[in-house]
């Protein structure tokens, strides 16, 4: 089994960097695409979508439905972090009241958890 302290922070700045090449593609595609014209950019409201519906109307489909699963990633990702936080710093800690307050020292979660 892979090391976690030397695959995740790997992990991360793989996705960063990845995230960060991405983000400077498609900066320049969309202003590639405006012709440069900046005040044109600022008037759309979604530039990188509207240069993929005037130039690629066939693909652009594809962007409008990445951008959809990219909101829906990013709201995933957010109720999964909640979700630890609070098992973290609840039952974890044994603030919560009753039986469902401590961690089985055999299976590593909550007791109530099925």
């Amino acid at each position: 089994m892979p090391d976690p302290k030397r695959t995740v922070p790997r992990a991360l700045y793989i996705s960063i960097a990845v995230g960060a090449v991405l983000f400077v593609l498609f900066a320049y595609a969309t202003v590639t695409g405006f012709g440069y014209n900046v005040s044109s950019i600022g008037r759309s409201s979604v530039p990188f979508l509207t240069v993929a519906d005037r130039d690629l109307p066939g693909a652009a489909v594809l962007a409008w439905v990445a951008g959809i699963l990219s909101v829906l990633a990013a709201l995933v990702s957010g109720a999964s972090s909640q979700a630890r936080m609070l098992f973290d710093g609840d039952v974890r800690a044994c603030c919560l009241p009753g039986s469902g307050a401590c961690v089985s020292p055999a299976r590593h979660r909550s007791t109530r958890s099925s």
